[in-house]
């Protein structure tokens, strides 16, 4: 039963990081940032009129080292909510990739972890896990594949024993081709059929 469970896990796990979080929860903040430009020639970044957070947050605004906002860190976003007392992160901050070349005010600043450097944008965090997901799924499959095979050697002719891994093998190879095709299949139902906005 869990084997048959696995590729729907997977498809479902993988169906909801390639929906794009702004459109999912979009009405929650209406949080906007502006750039101004100031008398004195700078640039000051600065929060619209009108601009509020939900669940009693508070808007904040990112700037780029000029002054202006930043718009490259939270997928387009310069305005985000969080705790009072939060500190927009810069290129200084430690928790970033800055000597590889991925740092918070970069095109794709990501995160040092005891795993490597993670991606803070959704879709280049998805194009950095699903090839780690395939491979754990493959190898899954792999391991099922020769336990099923390790059962029929070993059924000693028993109907019921091979029937078991016979049923063992074809789950196996049915979770991994839909691994190999959950891309596709997601691209096909999202976007071709279902037209689901926020879906890259």
């Amino acid at each position: 039963m869990i084997k048959r469970i696995l590729p729907v896990i997977f498809f479902i796990f993988t169906f909801f990081f390639l929906v794009s979080p702004e459109n999912v929860f979009a009405g929650l903040n209406d949080c906007s940032c502006q750039t101004v430009n100031l008398p004195d020639s700078g640039k000051s970044c600065q929060l619209s009129p009108g601009t509020s957070c939900a669940q009693g947050k508070t808007p904040f605004c990112l700037s780029n080292p000029d002054g202006g906002c930043n718009h490259a860190l939270f997928s387009g976003g310069a305005c985000v909510c969080e705790e009072p007392g939060y500190v927009p992160v810069t290129n200084e901050d430690g928790n970033f990739c800055t000597q590889q070349g991925y740092g918070a005010l970069t095109s794709d600043p990501r995160i040092d972890t005891a795993l490597g450097c993670i991606p803070v944008k959704m879709d280049k965090f998805i194009v950095w896990l699903l090839p780690i997901l395939f491979s754990i799924s493959g190898g899954i499959a792999f391991l099922l594949m020769v336990y099923g095979f390790i059962l029929i050697t070993t059924s000693k002719g028993d109907p019921k024993a091979v029937q078991a891994a016979r049923e063992t093998i074809t789950s196996a190879v049915i979770g991994l081709l839909v691994s190999i095709f959950a891309i596709f299949i997601l691209r096909l139902i999202t976007l071709d059929i279902l037209k689901i906005p926020g879906i890259s």
